[in-house]
């Protein structure tokens, strides 16, 4: 709503009266000439003369349908079809499963009714044995013992085979210092320098592919060409088209409507600007009412955030309770009996007897 009152208002102009007095130069021309109405013609087209010299089809003949009799021995007897043989219904019997079988033989023995009813427990008799008292004995000093690390072996060894490297590379640079010449040869006569025969190169004809490649485009660009300039002379000929052969000449009719008569209108601008100003009223009301709900709404935070912070600060004011005066809280023994423990009778060793004995 605020963007549209930022927009700038519209305002229209008033009516130019030349407009609606003038002779065509401004405005509206009222001396028009107005062409003649034209007068529609029948089409004659082929298609109605070939549908006229084509025969009308012939209707097509139905034959009349006659059911037969209908043979009455076939609910007598069966005709046709094959007689059906009856299965006997089926007969339920037992899996015969076996479980039942090993569950006697592994049933557990049969107890006393007396076992089952009640368990005796027996607890053994407290061991009287001393306190516990360590022996401690003295331990003897550590004797150190001499020890050879592998780690020296392997020193060892590979001092000494770079003690070698290092000896056979000095002897090495010792022997490239001492340099010896080669003796110099003694020739009478220089040696003669073969020269193999040089060939001298035969030229043999030869013939390319882009030749053959160019014989046939320069044809096909010939025949392009003269196949363009024979269609441009066809298209050059002038050849009229014969004369329509009109029976009857078109003669427009003048048309019996009276003509156009310039009354007083009323522009849609004028009601424009009265719809406008009533919008922009309803829109100043809108934000008016906006702004008010905007502001109570303000002041309805305003006051909830001072109550708030007055019962916060009331919060936080401490207050002492009061020392309550009464008589003092004495403990005592609770008058329950102790825990009588019982046997919780597990029958793992029963289970485990019975299946030492299978």
């Amino acid at each position: 709503e605020l963007e549209y009152l930022n927009i700038p208002k519209f305002k229209a102009l008033p009516l130019d009266q030349r407009i609606l007095n003038g002779d065509g130069h401004v405005g509206i021309n009222k001396n028009i000439a107005r062409p003649k109405l034209t007068e529609p013609q029948d089409f004659h087209l082929a298609t109605d003369e070939r549908a006229q010299s084509h025969p009308a089809p012939r209707p097509q003949e139905f034959q009349q349908f006659k059911a037969r009799d209908f043979d009455v021995s076939v609910f007598n007897s069966v005709k046709g079809l094959h007689p059906v043989d009856l299965k006997n219904p089926t007969v339920a019997k037992s899996p015969c499963l076996s479980t039942k079988h090993r569950s006697k033989l592994y049933a557990p023995p049969p107890s006393s009714t007396k076992d089952a009813d009640m368990y005796i427990f027996k607890a053994r008799r407290m061991p009287v044995t001393q306190p516990y008292q360590p022996h401690i004995t003295p331990a003897a000093p550590v004797q150190p013992k001499p020890f050879r690390l592998k780690t020296e072996t392997r020193g060892a060894n590979a001092q000494r085979k770079m003690q070698a490297k290092v000896a056979r590379e000095i002897q090495r640079e010792r022997q490239n210092h001492n340099f010896k010449a080669n003796p110099m040869p003694v020739l009478d006569q220089p040696p003669a320098r073969f020269e193999p025969p040089v060939r001298v190169t035969a030229p043999e004809p030869f013939q390319l592919e882009s030749e053959n490649r160019g014989t046939i485009k320069k044809k096909k660009f010939e025949e392009q060409v003269a196949q363009k300039r024979l269609a441009t002379k066809l298209q050059a000929q002038f050849k009229a088209k014969p004369i329509v052969d009109v029976p009857v000449p078109f003669k427009p009719q003048q048309s019996t409507k009276p003509l156009t008569s310039i009354d007083e209108f009323s522009l849609n601008t004028e009601t424009r600007s009265q719809t406008r100003n009533q919008y922009e009223q309803q829109l100043h009301a809108k934000v008016k009412a906006a702004e008010e709900i905007r502001r109570l709404a303000e002041e309805e935070r305003h006051i909830e955030e001072e109550r708030l912070n007055k019962s916060a600060r009331k919060k936080m004011i401490h207050k002492a309770m009061p020392i309550t005066l009464g008589n003092p809280i004495v403990i005592r023994p609770s008058e329950q009996p102790l825990t009588d423990p019982h046997t919780p009778y597990f029958r793992t060793k029963q289970r485990s007897r019975i299946g030492r004995d299978l």
